[in-house]
């Protein structure tokens, strides 16, 4: 849980101190849980995506690479979602994307 903390220290997730707020947005899907997080230091808000690396038995982290591969592959493209920063415990990736 290294790098999540490093990632608590540099953004700031919101709804982990107030559930209730308005910026509180959680999305959960089969693979992974998407939160808006603000960076602490220029306040700009990101999209994060928390990836389970094991799902059941399967190990995921292939594929997690493999799309953080794709995304950086379509950086110069207007028309997809960019991808700022990729943080890894050991349980879960961390992937900020733009808003």
């Amino acid at each position: 849980m290294r790098v999540l903390l490093y990632l608590g220290s540099l953004f700031e997730l919101n709804g982990i101190v107030n559930r209730r707020s308005p910026l509180f947005t959680a999305y959960s899907g089969k693979y992974a849980t998407v939160r808006r997080c603000r960076e602490r230091t220029s306040g700009r808000q990101f999209a994060a995506k928390f990836l389970r690396k094991r799902n059941r038995s399967k190990d995921n982290r292939g594929e997690i690479l493999h799309e953080v591969a794709v995304l950086e592959a379509c950086k110069p493209c207007p028309r997809v979602v960019n991808l700022h920063q990729v943080f890894e415990s050991n349980n879960e990736m961390v992937l900020l994307l733009e808003l």
